[in-house]
């Protein structure tokens, strides 16, 4: 097989256009693969060539990288491209702004998926495939502005995350559960007012998208910063606009973030910045700023009332009785509507306490799992192994993992350890290794042979 499918990306040269993690996980379900399985296919076709390595081709699991502006990015592309004949494969990417924006990601781009639970049930109803696209990946971006409503970042079942590359599932499946990711109508969260930096991004996804975004003369940024800082000499006439204007100066190369931050304070489109530097500063200066206004995302500033919200919450959950399990700390969060770090910040004494809690309850419930094992080995499933009544000893693991619902780790330890202790066996545990008994090697085993 010297080729793939000529699979065309949906959205074309519009703000809809795919990205290219959807693109790639759809390019291996056309091919009947998941995407580690086309990964490791590709992998003959790099081999051998000039600077390039096998790592340079294996995705880390998230995917952002997939559709950001690194390397590994560069790599899949132009290989995908090459073998599929589709071109403009860099259009359903963010590879466009390699010259202006760093490849860090952080405050970027998304490490999972996010959609629009609209989007897909439209698509779905025309009997079109659905689609992640380019611009949801944008961390920035929270809302759907053609539904006007909050996007969706994990699953309605199981409330599990969902990663760019799912295994074997399609897009609108959730990898843990199998279930349906559209959220019903009833579920969705209207946001009349537009979230900051919606408008920066859909413009620039269209234009990258359509191939309208060119950069002249050098790194846009400090073409901006220049123009910017000949009409706002001192920081006294303009403090934002000197401060902005200094430190995109001092910088080399800027994050999305940082790009849709300038554009906010300069008042200007983010595409005309980066196509027509010079013009957006002057616009700029005209405006005469409205001042550097830190934005609510990502780091949101929570009221008082949240936070006595979350006392209460902890103090809740602390209080009920010690074999009642509570929920892992993330969990927590998520359902209070804050982050983990304003938590631990606004209560650590408490915190401390949660992840205490946490731990005696394991401690309790894998106590607790290894006498209901043992119970059961001395029951008589040991003597059936012994007695060749049960075969073999994978076999007896499944079952106790059956009957006494534990996992198969802890199953296979305990079956191991019983029969060690009937038939008198004894294992050396080797120094820095997690393996039960030391084995020999091939040439200790030589050696005593020959003596």
């Amino acid at each position: 097989m010297d080729s793939l499918f000529p699979l065309q990306p949906l959205g074309v040269g519009s703000a809809e256009i795919e990205s290219f993690n959807s693109y790639y996980m759809r390019l291996a379900l056309a091919h009947s693969l998941t995407a580690g399985q086309l990964s490791r296919m590709l992998l003959p076709w790099r081999v051998g060539a000039a600077g390039t390595t096998l790592q340079h081709l294996r995705h880390d699991g998230h995917g952002v990288s997939l559709c950001g502006l690194t390397e590994q990015t560069k790599a899949h592309v132009r290989l995908v491209a090459t073998l599929t004949g589709v071109d403009d494969l860099d259009r359903t990417t963010f590879l466009s702004l390699r010259k202006v924006v760093t490849t860090s990601q952080r405050h970027s781009l998304r490490t999972s998926r996010a959609w629009c639970s609209a989007c897909i049930a439209e698509a779905r109803a025309a009997g079109d495939p659905p689609y992640d696209r380019l611009a949801w990946t944008v961390q920035a971006l929270r809302r759907c502005p053609y539904h006007k409503i909050l996007l969706s970042a994990c699953c309605p079942s199981c409330a599990a995350s969902q990663p760019f590359f799912s295994r074997a599932t399609p897009l609108h499946i959730c990898h843990e559960c199998r279930n349906d990711l559209m959220q019903p109508p009833s579920m969705w969260t209207y946001l009349a007012e537009p979230g900051y930096a919606e408008r920066d991004t859909y413009e620039l996804v269209e234009a990258i998208a359509s191939g309208q975004l060119f950069f002249k003369g050098g790194n846009p940024m400090r073409r901006f910063a220049r123009e910017l800082h000949r009409h706002f000499p001192s920081s006294k006439m303009n403090p934002a606009s000197a401060r902005i204007a200094l430190d995109m100066a001092d910088r080399g190369l800027s994050t999305l973030f940082t790009l849709f931050k300038a554009a906010h304070v300069a008042q200007v489109p983010l595409v005309m910045l980066l196509s027509e530097p010079e013009a957006a500063a002057r616009a700029a200066a005209n405006l005469g700023f409205r001042g550097y206004e830190e934005p609510s995302y990502p780091h949101p500033r929570q009221q008082a009332g949240v936070a006595r919200r979350v006392q209460q919450e902890l103090s809740r959950a602390l209080g009920r009785p010690p074999e009642d399990e509570i929920e892992p700390f993330i969990v927590f969060a998520r359902r209070l509507g804050v982050t983990c770090g304003f938590v631990r910040g606004r209560q650590p004494a408490l915190c401390r306490q949660y992840a205490i809690r946490r731990e005696q309850f394991r401690l309790a419930r894998t106590a607790a799992n290894v006498e209901r094992v043992r119970l059961a080995l001395q029951g008589g499933l040991l003597d059936d192994l012994i007695c060749r009544r049960i075969r073999r000893q994978r076999h007896l693991v499944d079952i106790v993992r059956q009957r006494c619902n534990v996992g198969k780790a802890l199953a296979a330890k305990e079956v191991s350890a019983a029969l060690d202790s009937r038939l008198g066996r004894q294992r050396h545990s080797r120094s820095g290794t997690g393996w039960p008994w030391k084995r020999r090697s091939a040439a200790a085993r030589a050696s005593s042979g020959r003596s």
